[in-house]
């Protein structure tokens, strides 16, 4: 990887090159349109998911029938993984946010494919424990953090979980397309408090927003967001407009090749 290019993410990033080529040998392409079921709760799954372009968020639906969005994923994430170990029903529904190319692998020889290739075993459990790490701190940040700082954090976890970044100061284009109700769930909020959260970021220079889609404009200070308590939230240094943002959504897709 060149300085300023796009890094490889996700649980694919993980892998060596000789170990993602053979796990991209064993699926085909399939392509969706925007609002496509990749997978839907309470079925079992016949096939793991490698999502190779376009976003796709997962969402799981209460027993009072509230939908509660729980990650959005992108290019290098699988999705399907844990059920196929597990052998259980799906645990929620992945639904494509744009048109998508996924690679789908049967959970049979996904899991052959594991038992013969213990490093990338290894990278699978390295990035479930990122995921699961992430879904606590979440839960910690919804009962100490306000909105904003909340906000701030999910902005900055996907800027690097999707990002390049090389260059931690340099802005990111976030071409998620989400609704405000859908970031609302992802931080545990309502969406009025996350349209006053936005309004707070935007008004410090740390974001600023376009139709479904935010550009962190000062990566260094949003980080700062995350650990810093809401009094000292107002001290964190403005954005300078002299660099060029950078869109998440031009990460180079994976080459099945």
């Amino acid at each position: 990887q060149k300085a300023g290019e796009p890094r490889p993410t996700g649980f694919t990033g993980l892998l060596a090159a000789s170990d993602l080529g053979e796990l991209l040998r064993l699926g085909h392409d399939r392509r969706y349109p925007r609002g496509a079921t990749l997978m839907l709760q309470g079925a079992r799954p016949s096939s793991v998911v490698l999502h190779v372009e376009g976003w796709s968020k997962v969402v799981a639906s209460t027993e009072d029938g509230r939908d509660v969005l729980l990650a959005v994923v992108g290019v290098g994430d699988v999705t399907g993984h844990w059920e196929a170990v597990t052998g259980t029903p799906c645990a929620a529904t992945v639904t494509t946010l744009e048109p998508c190319c996924v690679r789908a692998i049967t959970a049979v020889a996904f899991i052959t494919f594991l038992e013969a290739h213990p490093r990338a075993t290894l990278a699978l459990l390295r990035y479930t424990i990122t995921q699961f790490v992430r879904a606590d701190r979440r839960r910690t940040e919804a009962g100490t953090l306000d909105a904003a700082h909340r906000l701030g954090s999910v902005l900055l976890e996907l800027s690097h979980a999707h990002g390049h970044i090389d260059d931690d100061h340099a802005p990111v284009e976030l071409g998620i397309p989400i609704s405000q109700e859908e970031i609302a769930g992802l931080i545990s909020a309502s969406r009025q408090s996350v349209a006053r959260a936005l309004a707070t970021l935007r008004q410090r220079g740390f974001i600023a927003t376009g139709r479904r889609s935010i550009t962190v404009r000062d990566v260094p200070a949003v980080s700062a967001t995350r650990d810093a308590r809401p009094a000292g939230f107002k001290a964190l240094r403005p954005w300078s407009s002299s660099t060029t943002p950078t869109r998440l959504t031009q990460t180079s897709p994976i080459n099945p090749d």
